[in-house]
């Protein structure tokens, strides 16, 4: 057993870590800082990242094509609640059908429901919108027109909600994950 009189404090000994700490980073800090008399370049060779597999890192064109793969979707509001959405781009992916009941989802959207949360919907551009009376609908060239209430079948890509640059996401919680890109397919 220790002896009380020559136990650290347990106040001291949590009050020496810290300072331990800064010490250690002041000290690094110095080393770092000693005088160098030019830019410090490193060689070529040690500037090589690695994956895992021990293969060499990607190019950056590579990284761009990554993130126009996941990149956003722009999309414009059409209107006052309810609204519309359009977009002038189709994402990548593969159209589906899909069907179910055309509602005024949330935030005051026009979105699918089927079984789950409401998806909301994003037409092409040229897309007209009745947003006011007793039925809004939604009108295109592929589709004709398409009233709230009525069960419909469309062509569309499935896309992450938060892909959506323009969409006040704040507004539309309630909503599925995942928004419905109609498309003429």
């Amino acid at each position: 057993m220790m002896n009380p009189q020559t136990a650290p404090h347990p106040t001291t000994a949590r009050r020496a870590l810290p300072l331990g700490a800064a010490l250690l980073a002041l000290v690094a800090t110095g080393c770092a800082a000693e005088d160098t008399e030019g830019p410090v370049t490193a060689a070529p060779d040690e500037t090589a990242q690695t994956e895992p597999d021990g293969g060499e890192a990607q190019d950056d064109g590579d990284a761009e094509d990554d993130a126009e793969a996941g990149s956003s979707l722009a999309v414009e509001t059409i209107g006052e609640s309810p609204y519309g959405l359009v977009a002038s781009e189709t994402p990548q992916g593969t159209p589906e059908e899909v069907s179910g009941e055309l509602i005024v989802g949330p935030g005051g959207y026009l979105a699918l429901t089927q079984q789950g949360q409401p998806q909301l919907l994003v037409f092409e551009d040229g897309a007209d919108f009745t947003l006011r009376g007793d039925r809004p609908s939604v009108t295109t060239p592929d589709l004709g027109t398409l009233e709230v209430g009525e069960e419909v079948e469309l062509t569309a890509v499935e896309v992450d909600r938060d892909s959506l640059s323009g969409l006040p996401l704040e507004r539309v919680s309630g909503a599925a994950d995942t928004a419905l890109m109609v498309t003429a397919d």
